[in-house]
């Protein structure tokens, strides 16, 4: 399974992933801020967030295909690259919108298009991150 954890900066993607991890076997975290300073050659433009989205995703693939549960904590900004990814790694992609409420306010610097109808959304700001991760759980496990 990849569950792949999108969201706007700061909106608790890293810390759901975490949790995450804990009830989730023989996992593996990819987080989109981590592996930027490990590309090293990437910027914040259209294009270069394509890129990092694009190389965790196939970093994603060859993992999962060594059975490896994923759990991907990227910000995938794009509707258009959202589906691109998704293209790209069904059946085994789980979308989970991390939401919080300056999502709605965008931000022309970084923008980010809030997904229509991702599988799974968590509000952080309302319930706990570990109630989230639970409440995560026991969707994936409905929907096995």
């Amino acid at each position: 399974m990849i569950i792949w954890l999108t969201g706007n900066s700061g909106s608790g993607k890293s810390s759901l992933a975490i949790e995450l991890q804990k009830k989730i076997d023989h996992s593996v975290i990819l987080d989109g801020d981590s592996l930027r300073s490990v590309w090293g050659d990437l910027g914040l433009s259209k294009g270069d967030r394509y890129e990092n989205n694009y190389r965790v995703a196939r970093l994603a693939k060859i993992l999962h295909q060594q059975n490896y549960n994923i759990i991907v904590a990227v910000i995938s900004p794009y509707t258009e690259l959202r589906t691109l990814i998704t293209h790209m790694l069904m059946p085994n992609i789980k979308w989970v919108y991390v939401s919080r409420s300056a999502d709605a306010v965008g931000n022309s610097e970084k923008p980010y298009q809030v997904p229509f109808n991702p599988e799974i959304t968590v509000y952080p700001e309302k319930e706990t991150i570990k109630m989230e991760a639970n409440r995560v759980i026991g969707i994936l496990d409905r929907s096995e």
